[in-house]
Parts: structure tokens; sequence; C-alpha cells
């Protein structure tokens, strides 16, 4: 028996919402992306998603691989008007055979459902879905239920005790195509033809944002597992950035600008007064006076500032247009006077401004004192989960925003090892896999976790015992189990009166860290490993994996 459709759920509109929230909003290689997808997916109470959900998905057009790359549909979470526009498009433009449907048979040119079964209904007075569908495939087909539901949902047909019925809305002729002249098995094609909101090419450079329009995306996950160096190497790259790292202190007047006094006059003691931009008037200007270039705004540590305050009124400029004019804020606001008369001064070309902001919002009056950000220019932030933000991001600031988790690379941990004493080494990996583990038992969330970059090693990729006492069993006592005294019985082998300062000046404390490292995190000692001649312990470990498509 064979399958038009994927049988692990029905295609819905809540089906597509779950999966748009799961997906990293750009193209990037294929094994990172399955990484965030797979640790998304756990997060929203899923499971090993890469060998059933995945086909689903495919088949929904909602991402595909090809070329060691993966391209996502969405660049965020939709909506549920977004969600159910995308169903019905994709429900009248799929087609099988695909590159996912491998149980039918690929000999037969590809079907656009949609179209056939109209079609179908014209030319019989007594249309069975079943004697339909015994026409078009080959193959005898099983599971219609599943195929039924979609149609009845998201098609220009009823389906009732295997009847088909037109729709309302369905047209009143038939199709002229009712098959495409597609290679069954191309990715690429499929993806394109049966999904809405964007597609893409054979060409497609991974890791790349450069043509997309403008965008604000907030990076999160541990603490340490490359949050900035992922903005840095496959958004930034090479292209013009300004950045800022907020704390308690920063304020719109340090995020925009503000008069600041100065030093001047013919005595050079006289006290004056000028405006002085700041990070986000210096991407702003120079995004308009270079509209083909590619400007990156990226803010560092995004939860430890008071975001209200030091957005103040660009929050409303975060609103992004989707369609129209896409990546341009959809709503302007009004600067003040000393905004408006800096930028007057700035803009290369003030015409070219006035005439874009006119035409896109439908101005009659204008002056420099409007603003509104420009699709080239993408705001990037990073933010660690483990932080106890002093100031709470609200839901309504968030919402304009991207979110792309970053988990834990513990395949990046692995060229990293700990080393105790001479007798006593263990890779960072294991250690990472058992810690992180036991934080979640614990503590019933993936907050307090740590990154494969949480600590800093060596030249030789060594991490010593000083520096892991120091780091990960310093943030441990300090940050993870503050207020849980207990939690020194797991840890050290039932000694529940050590304290961090023991581990600092007592003479044996590699022994508890030893103890911690075998017993809590379960990592094995390397050095009592023995490997054949030429062979390390790293090259010797493998990963089984899965095959799924």
């Amino acid at each position: 028996m064979a399958d038009i459709l994927c049988r692990w759920r029905n295609s819905s509109v809540k089906q597509a919402l779950e999966f748009s929230s799961i997906f990293p909003g750009h193209t990037m290689s294929k094994d990172e992306g399955r990484i965030i997808v797979e640790n998304r997916w756990n997060t929203i109470g899923g499971s090993n998603f890469f060998t059933t959900p995945y086909q689903l998905a495919a088949q929904m057009g909602v991402y595909v691989e090809d070329n060691d790359k993966m391209y996502s549909r969405f660049t965020a979470p939709i909506t549920i008007e977004e969600a159910k526009e995308y169903m019905n498009y994709w429900g009248r433009h799929y087609y099988a055979p695909n590159p996912y449907s491998k149980s039918l048979d690929y000999a037969q040119q590809p079907v656009i459902l949609n179209n056939y079964l109209v079609n179908w209904v014209f030319d019989h007075e007594h249309a069975l879905l079943s004697e339909a569908l015994a026409a078009a495939f080959i193959d005898t087909l099983g599971n219609l239920d599943i195929l039924a539901n979609m149609l009845n949902t998201f098609s220009d047909i009823n389906v009732e005790n295997d009847v088909m019925t037109l729709k309302s809305t369905a047209p009143k002729i038939k199709f002229d195509n009712t098959t495409l002249n597609v290679k069954p098995d191309d990715k690429l094609t499929f993806y394109n033809y049966v999904g809405s909101f964007g597609t893409i090419s054979d060409d497609t450079d991974a890791n790349s944002k450069s043509n997309e329009p403008g965008y604000n995306k907030i990076f999160y996950g541990a603490p340490g597992t490359g949050k900035s160096h992922t903005v840095d190497k496959d958004y930034v790259k090479d292209n013009k950035c300004f950045r800022i790292t907020f704390h308690p202190d920063t304020d719109y007047a340090s995020f925009v600008g503000c008069y600041k006094p100065k030093m001047g006059g013919a005595s050079g003691e006289d006290i004056t007064y000028s405006f002085l931009p700041q990070v986000f008037l210096n991407a702003y200007i120079y995004a308009w006076n270079h509209p083909d270039e590619p400007t990156y705004l990226v803010i560092e540590e995004l939860n430890r500032g008071n975001c209200a305050q030091i957005f103040g009124d660009i929050f409303q400029l975060l609103d992004r247009q989707k369609t129209g004019h896409p990546g341009y804020s959809k709503y302007t606001i009004n600067a003040d006077s000393d905004i408006a008369t800096y930028l007057s001064g700035e803009l290369k070309d003030k015409e070219s401004y006035e005439k874009i902001i006119r035409e896109i919002y439908g101005l009659k009056e204008f002056d420099f004192s409007i603003l509104a950000l420009p699709s080239n220019l993408n705001i990037l932030a990073t933010m660690n989960t483990s932080d106890q933000s002093l100031f709470p991001i609200d839901s309504a600031f968030k919402r304009r925003w991207e979110m792309e988790y970053v988990g834990v690379n513990y395949t990046d941990a692995e060229q990293f090892t700990v080393v105790i004493d001479e007798s006593h080494t263990y890779s960072w990996s294991e250690i990472l896999k058992g810690l992180n583990g036991y934080i979640k038992q614990e503590k019933h969330s993936t907050n307090k976790i740590l990154g494969n970059r949480f600590v800093q090693a060596d030249e030789n990729n060594v991490i010593s015992a000083v520096v892991f006492r120091d780091k990960v069993l310093f943030f441990l006592f300090n940050d993870v189990f503050k207020d849980e005294d207990e939690f020194r019985t797991d840890f050290f082998g039932g000694n529940d009166e050590l304290y961090f300062e023991d581990l600092c000046e007592g003479d044996g404390w590699t022994t508890y860290v030893i103890n911690f490292i075998e017993k809590t995190c379960g990592a094995s000692n390397k050095s009592n490993t023995q490997q054949p001649d030429g062979v390390t312990p790293q090259q010797s470990e493998k990963e089984s994996t899965t095959e799924t498509e």
C-alpha cells in the first residue's frame, strides 16, 4: 500500500503554526539546522523529529534540505491568519509523487491533486475519490482518511463517504493542467511549487541573508553556545556592523543620541553643546546612505537592559512589512527636533529619503522628524537564558522579533579535554552531556545548562582543573544551585558540608572534582582508557546516527 500524504498527523493550521516555530528563520547548514530544530521540537514536547514528523513538514513545504543546506519557509513564527493563507495555497498545489512520498511509483508524472480531482468531478456524475485515485496512480493506495481530511480543509473538493463534490468556492470550469512535467524526486522544485511566502534557487548561498528584506532577530540559549559567533559568522560576515552591549545603565540617550556639552570656543574653555549620535542613529543613517549595502545593528546581552526605556518610541519601528515594501517598518514615528536637525544634515540623498518615505507611507506632509527603518537595516540581538534579567522583556516587545534558539553543540565540545592531574583526563563533551542532563533532571528546565564554549580552553584545547573549578563549579554553586544546600550530597558523593570555598582552600580539592566528574557527570577517565597505537580516545568514539531520508 502506498501513501500520497504522510500518515503521522493531519495537515492543519495548528500544525503549520507549530512547524513555523521550530525551524530557523534563515538558510544554514543541514547539521546546524537539525540541532536547532530538534532542540526546539523537544522544548514544545516532541521527540525524534527527524524520524517521522520531518516527512509531514517537508510535504507541507515548510522546509527543504538540499546539498547539505537547510532552507526554511518562514523567517519567524507565523500568525493564525498567515497559517490559514499558507495552507489554503498549499492544499491547492500539492502534488504526488514527490520527494517525500517514496512509497509511490516514481515512474509516473506527478499529479496536482486539487486540479485533477476537480476535473474528475466535472467528468463524473458520481465521483468517488477511490476511483479517481486508482485511475491517477499506478499503486494501490492506502490511508485515504488523511488525504480526505486535507482535501476537505484546504482544497476545492469536499469528500464524504468517498463521494466528492465541489465546494462553492471551486472554479466553474475545468483546470487546464492536472499534471506537472517535473522530476518526482526534485526537492527544490517541490518546495518552490507547493508553498507560498517565498522560493529558493539552486544557487542560493547558505547562511546568507544579504538579499532578504530587513528583519529583527534574537539569538537565545545557554551561556557559551556561540550566539555571538553565530551572528558574526552566519549573518554579519564582512558587512557593515554597529554593535552595543546592553547593561542596567543603558538608556535611550546612550542608544539613540542626545545633546552633550563639550569644551570649545576661541579660548578652548567655553562650554558648547552639540548633538552626539549613538549606535542606533549611526546605523540608521548609514543604512539610508547605502541602500544597496546590508547593514547590521548588533545588540549583545539584550536582556540585561531595560528594553522599554532604551528603545522608547523606536519600539514602534520594529514591526516590519512582509508584503508591499518588505523589510521596511510598518509604521513611522516622529522623533524630536534635535534628531530631525541632525538627520537633515547627515543624510546624503535627502530627496530620495523624502520620496521613499512619502511613497511608502502615503504622507502628504513631510519633515525629517519622520523615522522608518529601511529594508537593508537588520537588527540582531543575543541573550542568555540563564541570566536573571534585571528588567523583564514583555511579550509585545518579543513578538516583534524572530527568535532563534542556539543549542549546545556537543560535537564541538569533543575537541576539548579537561585535565585534573596526570592520571585523570576527561572529555569535555562527556562532562557537559552528563552535567546538563543532571541540571535538566533537578531543575526541570534548560535555562541553567552550560554551552559547549562555556569554558575557555588553552591553545592545546585543554581545560585545566583550576579553570574548571573557577568557571564550572563556581557557576553551579552560585547560580544554578545557590539556594539548595542538598545538591552537594549528589554532587560530591554524600558530602553535604562542602562549600565552594573548601575547593579553593583545601589541599585535596581535586579529589572532590574527580568524584563530581565521574559520579555526577558520568564521564570516564580517558587516562585509564587504552587505545590502539596512534588512535586517541576521541577518535575511537562514534555516535550512532539514524538515516531519515
